[in-house]
C-alpha cells in the first residue's frame, strides 16, 4: 500500500474536543503531564498538549498504522515511532534545515533514546520500524557508534591522497548505553563532545598535522540520526552534570519501548505503507556554495513560542534539562512533516511534536528516578559494607587485646610458681586489660595449661590461679 500524504488530514474536530480559550502565559507546574516548556507554556496550550496526547495515535493514519503495525509484532509504538521518524530524516539531504529563529538555521539531525529495561526488544523496534514504513530504497546506511574521530569517517575518505565526502547520510546506532559508556571511558575519549556537534550538525573531525588524517566533515553537510538503546539504570553516562551541562541528553528525544496500554486479543498486522519523500524541488535555495540549503517553513504558533522561551531563558529561567527542549521539538516537528511527505511544518505538526516532546519528558524523568534509585542501593550497600567492616575491625581488635591478656595472665601464674597468684593480684597486674582477665583465664583452664582453686579470705570467697 501506497501511503498518500494529501489524503491525510488533521482532525481538528477530534484535537479540538475540550480545548480550552488562549489565556495569558503563566508558569507550568511539574504536576501537568507536558511540561517540556516550562515557565513560557501557558495554561491553555499544556492543556492542550495533553489533549493531543491523549489521542495522538488516532491524529493521523500514519500514526494509527505504526501504532498497530507495532502492536501486531508485539513491540512498543512509542520506541518503533521513533524509529521511523529517524530513518525519515535520515533520508533527508542536509541541506534541508529549520529556520533561523534564534541563531543561525539548525539541522534536522535527529538523536532517539530508546528507553526500556533489558528484554524490552529496543532493537526489534527499530528493525519493525522499517518494515512498517517502507522507505523505497532511500533508507541511509547503518553503522554502529565507534571512537570519535570515527564519526567523521562515515562521511569523508582518503581516496588516493585525496579527501573525499564520500557520504552524506548516516544512521548510528547503539544497541545498549552501556557501549557508550565504555566509548567514553577511553583514555581521551572525544565521543561524547563529537556526539553534541553531529546532532547540531556542526563541523566534525580533527586538525592533524598529517593531512591524510585529516578528516574535517563542513557544517550541514551531512545528515546524521542516532538510534540509542536505553536501560534506565545504565542511563548516568547521559544523565550525570556534566553531561547536562554540556547539553547531551537535551539532545535526544527519549521514547518507551514499553506499551502498557497494549491490548490482550491479537492485533492484526496492516500492510506496510511506502512512504513518499517531499518534493523539496518546491523549496528555494538560499546561501550560496557550502552554505547553499533549503529552509523548511514553519507556523507562527511554533516561531512564537520559540523566541518567548528564548527571552525567558535570557531572563535565567528555565531548567538546564530543558535547555534544548524547543530546538528538539521543532525536529521533531520537521520529522513529523516529512513523514507526512510535507516540506513545510504546520500547526498540527507543532501539537503533535509537544505530545512527543511529552512523552520524551516521562521517559527522562524514569531513567533519572532509576538513577536515583541506584544511587540509594549503592549508597545502602556503601553503608553496609561499612558497618561490617567496622565491625571486623572491633572484632579483630577486641581478640588482640584478649590475645595480650591471654599472654600476661599465663606469664604471671608461671612466674608466681607453686605460691600461685590470687585473682585481685592477677586483676591489677594486667592494667588496661583487667576486664578481660576472667576471659583470659577461662581459655587458659579450657586449654590444661593452670588450674583454679577456690580460696577465703577475711570472710571473702575468691580463686587462686597456679601453673600446671
Amino acid at each position: 500500500m501506497t501511503y498518500d500524504p494529501t489524503a491525510v488530514h488533521w482532525d481538528n474536530e477530534l484535537l479540538n474536543e475540550s480545548a480550552p480559550p488562549a489565556d495569558e502565559p503563566v508558569p507550568v507546574t511539574p504536576e501537568r503531564t507536558a511540561p517540556v516548556m516550562r515557565g513560557v507554556l501557558t495554561a491553555a496550550e499544556a492543556d492542550r498538549i495533553d489533549n493531543v496526547r491523549e489521542h495522538f495515535w488516532k491524529s493521523r493514519p500514519i500514526l494509527t498504522h505504526i501504532q498497530q503495525f507495532a502492536r501486531a509484532r508485539l513491540v512498543a509504538p512509542w520506541a518503533t515511532l521513533g524509529a521511523v521518524l529517524a530513518h525519515v530524516v535520515a533520508a533527508t539531504p542536509p541541506r534541508i534545515q529549520l529556520p533561523a529563529i534564534v541563531g543561525t538555521e539548525a539541522s534536522l539531525n535527529l538523536f532517539i533514546g530508546l528507553v526500556g529495561a533489558a528484554g524490552a526488544a529496543k532493537g526489534a523496534s527499530e528493525k519493525v520500524a522499517k518494515q512498517a514504513v517502507d522507505l523505497d530504497q532511500r533508507v541511509a546506511p547503518v553503522y554502529p557508534l565507534g571512537s570519535g574521530e570515527g564519526i567523521a569517517h562515515m562521511f569523508m575518505r582518503n581516496v588516493k591522497g585525496e579527501i573525499e565526502m564520500v557520504n552524506a547520510n548516516a544512521i548510528v546506532t547503539i544497541q545498549e548505553i552501556d557501549t557508550l559508556a565504555s566509548l567514553k571511558g577511553r583514555q581521551s575519549s572525544t565521543i561524547m563532545p563529537q556526539l553534541r556537534q553531529a546532532a547540531m550538525g556542526e563541523q566534525l573531525g580533527f586538525f592533524y598535522v598529517d593531512e591524510t588524517k585529516r578528516l574535517m566533515v563542513p557544517e550541514h553537510s551531512y545528515r546524521l540520526c542516532l538510534l540509542a538503546g536505553i536501560q534506565p539504570k545504565r542511563s548516568g553516562v547521559l544523565l550525570n552534570d556534566d553531561e547536562i551541562d554540556g547539553g547531551t541528553p537535551q539532545r535526544f528525544v527519549w521514547l518507551s519501548c514499553d506499551d502498557p496500554d497494549a491490548p490482550d486479543d491479537d492485533v492484526e498486522e496492516p500492510t506496510p505503507v511506502v512512504w513518499q519523500a517531499p518534493n523539496w524541488t518546491e523549496l528555494p535555495f538560499t546561501g550560496h556554495g557550502r552554505n547553499e540549503r533549503k529552509v523548511m517553513p514553519i507556523c507562527e504558533a511554533a516561531r512564537e513560542t520559540i523566541i518567548a522561551a528564548r527571552k525567558a531563558r535570557r531572563r535565567g529561567d528555565g531548567d538546564a534539562l530543558d535547555g534544548h527542549a524547543l530546538l528538539t521539538r521543532e525536529k521533531v516537528a520537521a520529522a513529523l512533516a516529512i513523514l507526512d511527505g510535507r516540506t513545510s511544518i504546520l500547526d498540527e505538526d507543532w501539537e503533535l511534536s509537544g505530545a512527543v516532546m511529552a512523552e520524551s519528558d516521562d521517559q527522562r524523568g524514569r531513567c533519572q528516578r532509576a538513577l536515583q534509585e541506584v544511587g540509594r542501593d549503592q549508597n545502602r550497600r556503601t553503608g553496609e559494607a561499612e558497618a561490617q567492616r567496622t565491625l571486623v575491625v572491633e572484632e579483630r581488635v577486641e581478640a588482640e587485646r584478649l590475645r595480650r591478656a591471654v599472654d600476661r595472665v599465663r606469664r604471671y601464674i608461671r612466674v608466681a610458681g607453686n605460691e600461685g597468684v590470687s585473682g585481685a593480684k592477677l586483676r591489677g597486674k594486667l592494667g588496661a586489660l583487667g576486664s578481660l582477665m576472667d576471659q583470659a583465664v577461662d581459655v587458659l583452664e579450657v586449654a590444661g595449661e593452670i588450674r583454679v582453686e577456690g580460696i577465703a579470705y577475711r570472710g571473702q570467697s575468691g580463686h587462686k590461679y597456679f601453673s600446671r
